[in-house]
């Protein structure tokens, strides 16, 4: 499995578990998050990985928390098309790596 496949189908799984966790407290949704990321070692490594703090910041709420570029362009005070540039950015290099 390549990155980039790794970080869609963490992003799924994250997505689904949103969904499967609007009846639950927020204390049991944040403890479900950190459960998912640490049981899945590529992804921490990958998170790792990231030196810069923005870029970081974007693929760790795009992929891990399921946010959209919207909800994260707010969150840092940029636009949405911005976070994406950012985050294709990252994906391209990924692919670029695999190369």
């Amino acid at each position: 499995m390549t990155r980039q496949q790794m970080l869609d189908s963490y992003r799924k799984l994250v997505i689904a578990k949103q969904d499967a966790a609007h009846m639950m407290s927020t204390d049991d949704h944040d403890a479900m998050f950190s459960q998912t990321l640490q049981a899945n070692a590529p992804m921490r490594a990958l998170l790792e990985e990231i030196s810069d703090p923005r870029t970081f910041m974007i693929i760790q709420r795009y992929y891990v928390k399921g946010l959209t570029d919207q909800a994260i362009g707010r969150e840092m005070n940029l636009t949405g098309a911005r976070v994406n540039q950012i985050r294709l950015g990252y994906v391209r290099s990924l692919t670029n790596q695999a190369s």
